[in-house]
């Protein structure tokens, strides 16, 4: 068999760099989860375990945009979700609060409608996203940005 990498060289029999690297990946793996206070370290190291989508986006004063907010449970067991949006004075966000159970190793997404005043400040604005995980409070590790036309 023949390892072809794409940014290294043909590999002729490249069972033991396979091994080599199999191992050192699982050690990695297990440093970055000795070094986490999480039960998973991908929570600490994955950026996107809470994300809004679109991350930024544009609406007029009187309008709405809609927002998909996906959250994810790494864990081998179901997680409580508690989503704060915070929004700035003249933007408004339905549901303001997001209450849900998440299956084992799942991700799901809900839909925010964030409407602007008619008065609202024009300029760029930040959404953000409090976070609270099986009732441990994160705070605002996410966000999301807006700008009013």
């Amino acid at each position: 068999d023949l390892l072809m990498g794409g940014h290294s060289f043909v590999m002729d029999r490249p069972t033991k760099f396979i091994e080599r690297y199999r191992k050192w990946s699982y050690e990695m793996r297990d440093a970055f989860q000795a070094l986490s206070s999480e039960k998973d370290y991908r929570y600490g190291f994955d950026p996107f375990w809470v994300r809004a989508e679109p991350y930024r986006s544009r609406v007029k004063p009187g309008a709405s945009i809609e927002l998909q907010i996906h959250l994810r449970n790494f864990l081998s067991r179901d997680q409580t979700y508690r989503v704060e949006i915070h929004t700035p004075p003249g933007l408004r966000a339905d549901p303001p609060v997001i209450d849900t159970r998440l299956k084992s190793s799942i991700q799901r997404e809900f839909t925010v409608r964030v409407t602007a005043a008619p008065d609202a400040k024009p300029g760029i604005h930040l959404l953000a996203l409090d976070i609270t995980r099986d009732g441990q409070r994160h705070g605002e590790l996410f966000d999301a940005i807006l700008e009013v036309e």
